[in-house]
């Protein structure tokens, strides 16, 4: 869900890529709400990308937007918050005569970022996930995955060593794979662990690193599982 306002309710994990959150980038109009104690809220109009899928029945569906609303509170002990993104024409095949179904879906964020009391700059962030199909807002479907899961949660913590080094260990739990394109469920769930590390040696010069590995429930015999990683050096002007 591309909703940019709403401080620590932007993202997924304390990672730079979150694990799996519907994260997306989407043309958008946008309404923006704050008001006193921390309290905010988003109404957000999304493009669709109805007309970007290659077969030609997909092409120039309609114009309709998807919607995302987010509200929550941002105060000092961290902050809490409650997404909802509709996608009012999702890429939907029957799997019986693969033909495409137009139909619509829907997925639910909620969240809590908690900063640890005595240890600055350390914090726990637990995440919950629902969808009702694999549409745009479920969690999972995008390449790591490649469909979205009814259910989903993450939990992570970030703690803070000292100025110049935070590290973060966060585990995701899908449960209940949908096939993809529909709202038919698989039985099957799937799983990642997550550790980051953040080194700034110096003011301006970070040096970022990550590993994740993924699990899917498969066959006997069959390997789902899979590691990723990288490390990122960034200077700032």
């Amino acid at each position: 869900m591309s909703v940019p306002q709403g401080g620590v309710a932007a993202g997924g994990s304390h990672s730079d890529t979150g694990l799996d959150y519907a994260y997306q980038q989407a043309h958008l109009i946008q309404y923006n709400f704050s008001g006193s104690n921390g309290f905010f809220g988003t109404i957000s109009l999304e493009d669709d990308n109805d007309g970007n899928y290659a077969a030609p029945y997909f092409a120039d569906r309609n114009y309709i937007p998807n919607v995302v609303g987010v509200v929550g509170v941002n105060q000092g002990w961290g902050g809490a918050w409650l997404k909802v993104g509709f996608d009012e024409n999702r890429l939907a095949i029957n799997p019986l005569t693969l033909l495409p179904v137009d139909d619509s879906g829907f997925g639910v964020q909620a969240g809590l970022h908690y900063n640890i009391p005595g240890a600055p700059g350390s914090s726990f962030r637990l995440l919950g996930f629902y969808a009702d199909s694999d549409n745009q807002y479920a969690v999972g479907r995008n390449a790591r995955l490649g469909t979205g899961a009814e259910w989903s949660v993450i939990a992570s913590y970030f703690h803070r060593f000292n100025a110049q080094f935070g590290a973060s260990l966060a585990v995701q739990y899908f449960n209940d794979l949908y096939l993809p394109g529909t709202d038919v469920s698989t039985n099957v769930d799937a799983w990642a662990l997550e550790l980051h590390g953040l080194w700034t040696p110096v003011e301006n010069f970070a040096v970022r690193t990550e590993i994740v590995y993924r699990d899917i429930d498969t066959p006997a015999g069959v390997d789902g599982s899979s590691v990723s990683g990288f490390v990122r050096f960034s200077r700032f002007f």
